[in-house]
Formats: C-alpha cells, structure tokens, sequence
C-alpha cells in the first residue's frame, strides 16, 4: 500500500510540474499549443502532436537542435527529411542553408513533416503508441525515455485541456 501511495504522489508532482509549465507558456507558446492542437484535429493526433511540439522544442521556444540537425516546432531532422521527401516535395530541393531557414520559420512545412513522419512510424509500429513515439525521436532504435516523455506530456495536456 505504501509502494502504491508512493506511486500516486511521484505521479501527481510529474503532472503538477508539467501542468504548471503549460500555465507559465508565452502568449508566443500559447499560440503554437492552439495551433498545433488545431492543425491535428483533423488527424486525430492532437494531443500527440501538441506534446511532441512541447518536448521538441518548448512550443517553438528552440526552434534549433543543440545535437543534432533538427529544425523547428516539431524539430525535424533535415538528413530524414531530404531522404523521405524530396520526391514528393519538389519545391524544398532548395541548398541545405534555405532547408534550414524554411524548417525553422515556416511552422507549417514542419507541422506537414512531422505529420508525415507520425504517419509513417504508424504504418511501421501498428498502434503501438508508445513505440510510434519513440520511433518518432529514435527512428527503428526507438527511443523508451522519449516515448515516455511524450506520454506524461499527453497526460499533462488532456488534463490541462479539459481544465481550460
């Protein structure tokens, strides 16, 4: 029982935290949670496109990758993007420089992209959430740490959804 009520506490500070970090957001932030959640409505995938926009890059707080070569809302990789979609996105075969400038600015290129890349990890991983998740940050080496990440997150913003 003690292990239980232990569980419950670590769980509701993990979600007081985040909940609090959504109430502290930007009116910048703000807009890009509204706007996410919106723009995935009509794929069902809301709340996982919200959350992924949150731990990506704090609602476009950091649009840059420190590690790696991720741009943007949804910080997509530019070597995954050239690799996936050049064909079908004739009018991005731009010098990497221009790739770059488009991914961090333009949040809709991103929000296509990064729709795209959910879809794809779908099709790969069936409805396995979590490995979509991972998968999404880790590729076929899915990521369990962001995967959980991610969930907490969706946790967090169906609470803070509905509350609002």
């Amino acid at each position: 029982m003690k292990y239980i009520l232990t569980l419950l506490l670590l769980i509701t500070t993990v979600h007081a935290d985040l909940l609090e970090q959504l109430r502290n957001l930007s009116p910048d932030q703000r807009d890009v949670l509204h706007r996410t959640f919106e723009l995935a409505e009509p794929y069902d995938l809301s709340y996982t496109m919200t959350a992924i926009a949150w731990q990506e890059s704090n609602f476009g707080k950091y649009r840059v990758g420190r590690i790696t070569p991720d741009y943007g809302v949804y910080q997509i990789n530019i070597n995954t993007f050239k690799r996936r979609y050049f064909d079908e996105l004739e009018r991005y075969r731009v010098p990497d420089d221009r790739l770059i400038y488009l991914l961090t600015n333009d949040d809709d290129l991103g929000f296509i992209a990064a729709i795209a890349e959910i879809t794809f990890w779908k099709s790969v991983r069936g409805n396995n959430w979590r490995a979509i998740w991972g998968s999404y940050n880790g590729g076929y080496n899915m990521n369990e740490a962001y995967a959980d990440a991610i969930a907490k997150k969706v946790r967090a913003l169906e609470i803070y959804i509905r509350s609002n």
